[in-house]
Parts: structure tokens; C-alpha cells; sequence
């Protein structure tokens, strides 16, 4: 729905597909002010609950309140057989509830047009202990934030390809305080923020991620990364900091910009740093 300051008036617009139906969708401005609307998408029928085989977007004018057409060809795509056994990975998960569902974190749109949805695997798990002497229980709470999934159009407006950035991350009692990630566009590049283990490199096969766990009682472990996703999909992971401060772990939802610099705190071993830091 669009709300329309000059006529005080409410729209709603409805998002259909051809053969399959939407699984989940979120929504952003382009440059131009049209609602782009992007998710993912579902067979109408599917042997596993909560699967998607796909994604698509559509484009809305509020000013005319009509659908801007799309090419029949270039607003979805129909993800390949590796993405699905990649999904299934035992990694994200031990049942299909858990490694199909994926959040809906951010859509952002590139200088060039491009435009990158990005995803996130996300569940909870928990534990009940029971003290044997006073029959107390205490629950503890499992926070798993896994695998990033993006899918991007690019700047002709075809919807074309989809990536995985793969990453384990786990925690109890903390909501995740140094999970998931920050992420912000520098002209036609999407730039990514997140604290990962460090024997996972770019080049690691997925199926050889390493977890990176953190108990809210201790130190966090962990290493600073940037990821850097270009128009066409590829993306570079790097160290976030030099040697001297390279196991330096920061909280990326604290993560803040004000103009040119980004604001945050990093955390080794038992001290803490705060700085600012530009990202080209």
C-alpha cells in the first residue's frame, strides 16, 4: 500500500505472478521514487513446507498508481539445482522450517540501477536445564544467524542472478549482539559488514564453513570482515582491520553513518577501541 500526500488517499497494490505465487516480499524507493516491490517465490504446490524456487520483483508508480510493465521474461528467476541442495545443507539447520527460512533484511539500489535484495537465514533453538536439587528450570535461548542470500536486477532491469555468501554464526541469551551484519551501498558496489571465523575465506567450500560461536560470558571470538558484492553478482571478502588489530570483533548493528564516516566500537580480547572509518 502507498499512502498519497496530495490526496490523503491510501492504494493498495497487488502482487501477482504468472506460475508461481510469492513466498515473501519487502519493498524500497528507487531513484525515481517507484515502489519496487522484491522477494522470493514459491511453487504453488511444494512437497516441503516454507520452500521457495525462486524470486522476482515488480515495479509500481504512485503517482499514476499503475504497474510499470516488465519484461515477461526479466522480473523472476527460477534458482538452479545447486541453490536448492545448498538450502537443504544440514549446516543451516536440521529441518526444512529451519534452513528455508530466510528474513527479508534489505533491498538497496545502485548508482548504475542495479538493484540487490538480500536475505538471511535466521532461526531459534532453545534447551531447558532443570536443576536436579530444586527442580528450578532455566530456559537458554540459541540464536542462529546463517547463510546470506542476495539476488540482484541489474541496470537494464533484468533479474539475473543470485549468490551465497555462506557464514555460520551462533549465540545464546544475547540476541545475536555480534551476529548478523551491516550492510551500505558506495556507488555500484554493496558493501557488507560482519564478523565471521577466520578460517573462513572466500574460496572455502560452503559445505566447510566453520562456526563462529560466542557465549555472552566470555570475550566475543571472531574476526572483522568486509565483503565487497559487485552489479553482476561476485563479490571479495577481506579483513576489516590490519594485523596488529586483525581478530578485533565489532557489533555491526551498532555500526553508524554520518556523512562520509561510519562510527563504531571494536572489541579484542578485553579492550575496546572506537573510531570512524570511510569505505570506498
Amino acid at each position: 500500500m502507498a499512502f498519497n500526500i496530495k490526496t490523503k488517499g491510501i492504494k493498495s497494490y497487488n502482487v501477482k505472478l504468472l506460475k508461481n505465487i510469492p513466498h515473501s516480499v519487502t519493498f524500497g524507493l528507487d531513484k525515481d521514487e517507484n515502489i519496487v516491490a522484491i522477494g522470493l517465490s514459491a511453487a504453488k504446490t511444494t512437497r516441503v513446507a516454507g520452500q521457495f524456487t525462486g524470486a522476482f520483483y515488480k515495479k509500481f508508480n504512485p503517482r499514476t498508481q499503475k504497474e510499470i510493465p516488465i519484461g515477461a521474461k526479466d522480473f523472476f528467476i527460477v534458482f538452479d539445482k545447486k541453490s536448492a541442495v545448498d538450502f537443504l545443507t544440514t549446516r543451516n539447520g536440521e529441518t526444512p522450517k529451519k534452513q528455508y527460512n530466510y528474513i527479508l533484511r534489505d533491498v538497496k539500489f545502485l548508482l548504475n540501477g542495479s538493484i540487490i535484495l538480500l536475505t538471511e537465514q535466521y532461526y531459534e533453538t532453545y534447551k531447558i536445564i532443570k536443576d536436579p536439587a530444586t527442580k528450578a528450570t532455566t530456559k537458554i535461548i540459541y540464536y542462529h544467524f546463517n547463510d546470506l542470500f542476495a539476488v540482484g536486477v541489474n541496470r537494464k532491469g533484468k533479474m539475473e542472478w543470485s549468490k551465497r555468501i555462506p557464514k555460520n554464526q551462533e549465540s545464546f541469551n544475547d540476541k545475536g549482539y555480534y551476529h548478523s551484519f551491516y550492510n551500505t551501498v558506495i556507488d555500484n558496489k554493496l558493501k557488507i559488514i560482519l564478523n565471521d571465523n577466520p578460517s573462513n575465506k572466500k574460496e572455502t567450500p560452503t559445505e566447510k564453513t566453520k562456526i563462529l560461536k560466542n557465549n555472552p560470558n566470555r570475550t566475543p571470538k571472531g574476526k572483522a570482515f568486509i565483503v565487497t558484492m559487485y552489479t553482476d553478482g561476485s563479490y571479495e571478502k577481506d579483513p576489516m582491520f590490519p594485523d596488529k588489530d586483525a581478530k578485533t570483533v565489532i557489533v555491526p548493528k551498532l555500526i553508524k553513518k554520518i556523512g562520509d564516516f561510519y562510527y563504531t566500537y571494536g572489541q579484542q580480547g578485553k579492550k575496546f577501541k572506537f573510531g570512524k572509518f570511510i569505505m570506498d
